[in-house]
């Protein structure tokens, strides 16, 4: 089986050699069944000779396409174009992140008992205190409890998937879609979603692991800047939420269970107590036509209560909201 792994980077010096590292060590033979594709989206620090190094190190499997900065949406287009046709998944790693050395073994494994088009393993936070590390599991991994297996969306509408890293897909389902270039961020979370409306299920690969990291030192000025964008709040609702609804009636005649849970789980976000930076970044008028459009998507979202596990004041801004 023939495995591609689309990997941009942008100023990621510090962990790209460790990223690119857990991909050669994987237990399923690398030389024989992998290529990488490194995008370099415009760095300006030494990732880009570090890609380079491993490019010429290993030639037959690792390439170096090398981009202006464009976004991940466009470094990943970029990388699914330059898949070879020989290809049978295409997997997704970020520049800071690792995989077990039994993920690609186990995807193997599991497709021979299973036929599905898109595969997860089990999701972890690998989080940098500076001085030591910790591992946490992801929320979502109680889809993992009972061991490898298959999510069907329409009989599991709890087992929501949205994030790309550790992601794989079949490649001949993959060419259908590409990720919005005009998002700078949530494009994975649109292609999986509309990717999983068509497919229906997915492979749930509990022995392995995917690594995310979180440098904890910078955590608070990356969350706090991304939310003082003011494409974030209405045009995101209107872009990503709004393409749910209408692909979910387009395929199945109704927005399914899955659609609103998944909208309910990512909802809940305007609800964190950062979330006041609405407030900071749109004006009066700009405020009320966001508050509207988050009543209207709650309010399809009925699920939204079930989903909500935070302070008493995230759980107050929640139900003035979506009152």
């Amino acid at each position: 089986m023939k495995f591609a792994i689309i990997m941009p980077f942008y100023n990621a010096e510090k962990r790209l050699a460790l990223s690119i590292d857990s991909i050669i060590k994987q237990s399923y033979s690398f030389l024989k069944h992998v290529e990488v594709l490194l995008i370099n989206d415009g760095s300006t620090d030494g990732s880009g000779a570090i890609a380079n190094r491993y490019a010429t190190k290993y030639p037959n499997n690792i390439r170096v396409l090398t981009v202006p900065n464009g976004g991940p949406a466009k470094a990943r287009n970029i990388g699914i174009h330059n898949v070879r046709e020989d290809t049978d998944f295409v997997g997704f790693l970020d520049a800071d992140d690792i995989m077990s050395e039994n993920t690609l073994a186990s995807i193997v494994a599991f497709l021979n008992e299973s036929n599905v088009s898109m595969l997860v393993p089990a999701f972890y936070y690998l989080d940098d205190f500076g001085s030591k590390q910790k591992i946490s599991p992801h929320k979502l991994n109680y889809r993992f409890a009972n061991g490898n297996r298959v999510a069907d969306i329409e009989k599991e509408p709890e087992a929501i998937h949205f994030y790309i890293g550790g992601t794989f897909l079949r490649y001949d389902c993959l060419k259908e879609f590409t990720f919005d270039e005009s998002l700078y961020f949530a494009e994975d979370q649109l292609l999986i979603t509309q990717f999983l409306l068509k497919n229906r299920s997915y492979g749930l690969i509990a022995d392995a692991g995917y690594y995310y990291y979180r440098d904890l030192k910078q955590k608070g000025s990356l969350v706090s800047s991304s939310w003082k964008k003011p494409e974030r709040y209405t045009p995101f609702l209107q872009k990503v939420y709004q393409t749910y609804l209408t692909d979910s009636k387009e395929i199945f005649g109704k927005v399914i269970p899955y659609v609103k849970y998944l909208i309910a789980y990512h909802a809940k976000l305007f609800f964190y107590k950062e979330n006041t930076y609405f407030r900071e970044v749109l004006s009066e008028s700009e405020q009320a036509i966001f508050v509207q459009e988050l009543q209207r998507f709650c309010r399809k979202s009925e699920l939204v209560r079930l989903w909500i596990r935070h302070t008493s004041r995230s759980k107050e801004m929640m139900c003035s909201i979506c009152k």
